[in-house]
């Protein structure tokens, strides 16, 4: 399938024309999926997407953030138990591990809560 790409200053490109003038036959991709991910909206012009990522944490000021991710996970843990499921202020420890955990840590550390045999103290 032939799509127009274009390439920015540093060599990469872009898939610009496939939000803009959507045409199913000519996008090598569901392109309704990559105009939310690409923050186009959706095709109607409905709900945006707006991607961030956690804020600065003081207490983890290095590159490896993987204590920022691990303390988050168990930071909302400690939160849900002793403030319910549904506590609003318990969701920014949520959102941060989401964001800086690998999907896989976040399986397994469930897997372990669920069995009982998580190392960490919630």
């Amino acid at each position: 399938m032939d799509y127009d790409k274009t390439e920015d200053e540093n060599g990469d490109k872009e898939y610009k024309d496939a939000c803009q003038n959507p045409d199913p036959s000519r996008c090598p991709f569901d392109s309704e999926k990559f105009c939310r991910v690409a923050g186009g909206g959706n095709m109607q012009g409905q709900n945006q997407i707006k991607l961030e990522t956690a804020p600065f944490d003081p207490r983890f000021p290095n590159q490896n953030q993987t204590r920022y991710c691990y303390q988050s996970y168990v930071d909302f843990h400690r939160c849900s138990k002793l403030k319910g499921e549904g506590y609003e202020p318990c969701n920014y420890f949520k959102k941060v591990y989401r964001t800086m955990c690998p999907a896989a840590w976040v399986e397994k550390w469930d897997t372990q809560i669920e069995e009982g045999r998580f190392p960490g103290r919630i």
